[in-house]
């Protein structure tokens, strides 16, 4: 009889130890850690797949958009003719341009409009 009682208690013993194994384990193969690293890399996964998509789209569209595309202009290059070529002014006269000086502060401002 004890022999019995003694199989049953190693029978139910072993049972509640291959349910803990179950219960530790997600979908019978991964671990819980390794289960929440796996749903972490797929989440970013997904993040950078959707930040690069949209960035490709944003790209793509803001290039065929009606903006005038700018004239690359060198920095020793002549302001009349830059320009010209974007087609702000008509003709090569330093009239036609509007000039902007800058100024760190509104003194520095007013001495540069006082200024000939």
């Amino acid at each position: 009889m004890e022999e019995k009682k003694d199989k049953r208690v190693e029978n139910k013993q072993d049972e509640e130890e291959s349910e803990e194994k179950r219960a530790k384990t997600v979908l019978g193969i991964f671990s819980r850690q390794q289960f929440i690293m796996l749903c972490v890399g797929v989440g970013l996964l997904l993040l950078l797949i959707v930040i690069t998509v949209t960035s490709v789209l944003l790209t793509m569209n803001s290039g065929s958009g009606g903006l005038e595309t700018m004239v690359s202009f060198p920095t020793d290059g002549d302001m009349l003719e830059f320009l010209l070529q974007n087609g702000e002014i008509q003709e090569k006269d330093g009239l036609y341009a509007t000039w902007y000086h800058a100024a760190n502060s509104k003194a520095e401002m007013n001495k540069a409009l006082e200024s000939k």
